[in-house]
This record gives C-alpha cells, sequence and structure tokens, in this order.
C-alpha cells in the first residue's frame, strides 16, 4: 500500500460465492475459494496494519508491537 498518504485503504473486495451443497464437487470448490478469498483478505489487512504510522496505531489503540505481531500471523491463522 504505497499510496502515499495516510488514509488509503485497500481496494480488493472479496467475492461472494453462492452457497452449494457442502457435498457436490461444486460446494467443495465454492467452500475452497472462499476461504483462499478470506484468507488473502486476511493478508492484505495485515499489511496495511504493519504499514500505518505510530500516530494511526496509538489512535486506534494498538501498539507497535502488536501490530507487528499481527502482521507476522502466517495468512491461515
Amino acid at each position: 500500500m504505497a499510496c502515499g498518504s495516510t488514509t488509503c485503504s485497500s481496494t480488493y473486495v472479496v467475492p461472494q460465492i453462492a452457497p452449494a451443497s457442502p457435498s457436490s464437487r461444486d460446494g467443495r470448490l465454492a467452500h475452497w475459494l472462499a476461504s483462499l478469498a478470506r484468507m488473502y483478505d486476511r493478508y492484505l489487512q495485515r499489511q496495511e496494519l504493519a504499514e500505518l504510522s505510530d500516530h494511526l496505531l496509538k489512535d486506534i489503540g494498538v501498539s507497535r508491537e502488536e501490530a507487528r505481531r499481527e502482521a507476522d500471523k502466517p495468512f491461515w491463522r
């Protein structure tokens, strides 16, 4: 997120996948794709958190250390 502003936000939107029967092949694929999209969104949010200035972190009540710990988590957690 190199946008040169402290008010940037991600433009990525997690796609909504229509529900399908979990036992069907399409249902398993839809579930897998939805999980993958959530993991990618989580990754992007953590990267944005890591790039926030100390001033903005203070505004939201998060320390630099807490932000670093969150950003260092693997995308699947």
